[in-house]
């Protein structure tokens, strides 16, 4: 923030870093897991990212049970973390679609929004999704 001296004199700048809803998953023995995360944290706070600490969730996985987190299931398997989206919010996802496409006349803004962003959570989780949930947001945006 402020001017250098010596060879980073010419380095003074200014970070806006904006980190929303980060995930990181360890796997490992209980002492290298909490070595990784402090490493993580020391990342962030030399890079100036504030921690949101009300909305940090230590989860420890195991058992056949996936730990959600912002409407997503995560667990961990021997490859690495896996991801997926809830069914429920899947089959309703499929409900508003078959609706769209059935559709003759108006549907509300409302609607197509909550569609628009139920798109973009699926290709958040599954990043091959994202031309179609962009083709929509696109769609969406011409219409107006």
């Amino acid at each position: 923030r402020e001017a250098c001296e010596g060879p980073f004199a010419a380095a003074t700048s200014r970070l806006h870093l904006y980190v929303d809803d980060a995930v990181a998953a360890f796997r490992g023995s209980p002492d290298s897991i909490i070595e990784s995360f402090d490493v993580m944290l020391f990342l962030c706070l030399v890079l100036g990212a504030p921690v949101a600490w009300p909305k940090v969730s230590l989860v420890t996985a195991g058992g056949d049970s996936p730990s959600r987190w912002i409407g997503v299931d995560f667990d961990l398997t021997s490859g690495g973390a896996r991801m997926r989206l809830p069914e429920a919010f899947l089959s309703e996802l499929a409900m508003q679609l078959d609706e769209l496409m059935q559709c003759r006349g108006n549907l509300t803004d409302t609607a197509i929004n909550q569609i628009c962003g139920r798109a973009a959570r699926v290709a958040f989780v599954v990043p091959a999704a994202g031309p179609f949930a962009a083709a929509l947001r696109a769609a969406l945006e011409d219409s107006r």
